[in-house]
């Protein structure tokens, strides 16, 4: 009996192992063949291809994989946190595709439900929204970094990254994003010297206390760019909610 048990045990995690496989697997290849280096709105950026999405066999599978995805099988910190962020995109994705064609993600919500708080996916048979999945889910975990990992699908967000995050390589992932975001003058920061200002993206605004306070803002940008920010005044971008396509 017990080694029936234990054979039924490790068939179960071997089971879900395939499931989180393959639902990175698929992620990878759909953002492959649909993430590009492109230029909207004067503003370098990478660009998705929804239509080419919308009618890929791997885009209906990924969805279908989720729906049977068991949360509770996530064991580590950063399988959880690497997971949440992909399912983020995927669901941002949708979004867009859902109401397609569309010019900006906010153009999917109305008067009585904003797009933040429509529930637009499956995850192991119970629906989340893109607010549950950002603010109750990943703003948890006390990580600033996932500000520029997740995509809302605009211009002006962090770039939709080509390929998914994974646990054993998260960290290094999350600090490239991270520094591509702030190296980019035209949605992430902009330094104006002769006037000791610096013009950053808007997230740190709304989410400021993720980052301590508005010095925890410029303290994290001198740990990636090391240029003693602390001394300038601060701007905040302006933020273009056109779609990222």
């Amino acid at each position: 009996m017990k080694n029936i048990f234990a054979a039924l045990t490790l068939l179960l995690v071997l089971t879900m192992s395939a499931y989180a496989s393959e639902v990175y697997e698929l992620w990878d290849k759909i953002l492959n063949e649909t993430v590009s280096d492109g230029y909207k709105n004067g503003v370098e950026l990478t660009v998705v291809d929804y239509r080419m999405i919308m009618v890929k066999p791997e885009y209906t599978e990924l969805l279908e994989t989720l729906s049977r995805y068991r949360i509770a099988d996530l064991e580590s910190r950063d399988e959880r946190l690497a997971f949440w962020i992909n399912v983020y995109n995927i669901a941002a994705v949708k979004m867009i595709i859902d109401s397609y064609p569309i010019e900006s993600i906010r153009k999917a919500g109305n008067i009585f439900r904003s797009v933040w708080n429509r529930d637009i996916i499956d995850i192991g048979g119970e629906l989340y929204t893109l607010g549950q999945i950002e603010h109750d889910i990943l703003r948890e975990y006390d990580e600033p970094r996932i500000h520029f990992a997740i995509v809302c699908a605009s211009v002006s967000c962090p770039d939709l990254a080509d390929s998914s995050y994974r646990a054993a390589t998260l960290d290094e992932q999350l600090n490239r994003q991270t520094m591509d975001f702030l190296k980019n003058s035209g949605k992430g920061l902009r330094i104006d010297r002769a006037n000791n200002t610096i013009h950053i993206s808007r997230i740190f605004k709304w989410f400021e206390k993720d980052f301590g306070d508005r010095d925890g803002v410029l303290q994290f940008i001198d740990r990636y760019l090391g240029n003693g920010y602390l001394q300038y005044r601060v701007r905040y971008l302006n933020y273009d909610w056109d779609l990222n396509e």
